[in-house]
């Protein structure tokens, strides 16, 4: 049943019946339940920190106020299993670490179901109230993680479980320092694609829409500096969309909490409401029910609002997409790299009025 990937399994107190493949890790079918074993590069005060964190939202009633909000069941986070040693990383022969975490049996959040739209939205909320109930407790840890942090490049380390450890909950780099670097690198691109000869229909689409997109990084920067003095800072998850919503069938998961950090919890709702937006077609009622579900549950404030618009008037799908292109073999781009950039902008007529009814909520309501 073991091999080299699952054998270090035989560190915890666990009856393993059947392993099988999963994304993102293996599932591991026990007698004692159903766990997630999985590869990590976290260090383990990164991952204490992290359980402790999702302990204490339940400890303090996370699935008390996701039933008063109207979801059904309970509403938990990670739970991280311990191996027989009491440590939460177990390293096998080859210096890979590897984490065990509770699992339950359910399915994703449907980007296409309303209803577990609404739920997803519901529980941004729910977490995000009750993570700011939760930073008190741990102002000592966070302080002490946090210090001298607050302009750590997240460029050059974006997925968190690579970050050093004093890192752990840093605050979020400005987002007027990361879009004035990311608008110059769209810029740059652009200079770049502008001195090859023969061009390919990835790069035409580059020198046709790149004025547009950059005017837009202008425009939501100009803005960011105008917004008032925002939140104070909260712990936020991070990596919130709908693939990281368990719905079960007596439980419901919030996981993957490994990009847990100090920021503007309204960016958390901003990836979830985006990622929606792009698979429903920037459908503007969605949206403005999905904002409706959130509100309900927690106050968004004026400074808020605007920022939430300016993050979604930054084009960073389009950024993402010269990214892909500048790490790429430039002599031969990927079809479906070429369909997405094209559906990108096939979809702009439609952004650009969900985007207009977001200014009129944002800052003339």
């Amino acid at each position: 049943m073991y091999d080299r990937d699952t054998a270090m399994l035989e560190k915890y107190d666990l009856t393993v019946k059947n392993i099988r493949k999963v994304r993102g890790g293996w599932l591991c079918i026990a007698q004692e339940g159903l766990f997630l074993w999985k590869e990590s590069r976290s260090k383990e005060e990164r991952l204490e920190l992290e359980d402790k964190i999702c302990r204490k939202t339940e400890e303090m009633g996370l699935s008390h106020i996701w039933n008063c909000a109207g979801g059904s069941d309970d509403l938990r986070m990670d739970r991280f299993v311990r191996n027989q040693e009491g440590k939460l990383l177990t390293e096998d022969g080859y210096g890979r670490r590897f984490v065990l975490k509770q699992w339950t049996e359910g399915r994703e959040c449907e980007v296409r179901n309303t209803e577990d739209l609404f739920n997803g939205a519901r529980a941004a909320a729910c977490l995000h109230q009750i993570l700011r109930a939760v930073k008190p407790e741990l102002e000592k840890e966070l302080e002490k993680e946090a210090v001298q942090l607050n302009r750590l490049n997240m460029e050059k380390q974006p997925d968190c479980e690579t970050m050093p450890v004093q890192a752990v909950l840093a605050v979020r780099e400005p987002y007027e320092e990361l879009w004035s670097r990311r608008k110059k690198e769209i810029s740059r691109v652009q200079g770049f694609v502008r001195r090859r000869r023969n061009k390919n229909i990835f790069e035409q689409m580059i020198m046709k829409e790149t004025p547009y997109y950059a005017a837009q990084a202008q425009e939501a920067l100009d803005l960011l500096s105008g917004i008032g003095k925002r939140e104070e800072v909260q712990i936020c998850h991070g990596d919130f969309h709908y693939h990281n919503l368990i719905y079960g069938k007596q439980e419901n998961w919030i996981c993957q909490t490994s990009r847990f950090h100090l920021g503007d919890q309204i960016a958390d709702f901003y990836l979830f409401l985006r990622k929606c937006m792009e698979k429903q077609g920037w459908n503007r009622q969605m949206a403005g029910d999905l904002l409706n579900q959130y509100r309900r549950c927690c106050p968004v404030s004026r400074e808020s609002m605007q920022l939430l618009y300016c993050l979604f008037l930054f084009p960073e799908k389009y950024w993402k997409q010269l990214n892909f292109y500048v790490q790429s073999n430039k002599a031969w781009m990927p079809e479906k790299n070429v369909v997405k950039l094209k559906n990108l902008i096939d979809q702009e007529e439609k952004r650009k009025e969900f985007l207009e009814n977001l200014y009129r909520m944002a800052f003339r309501s």
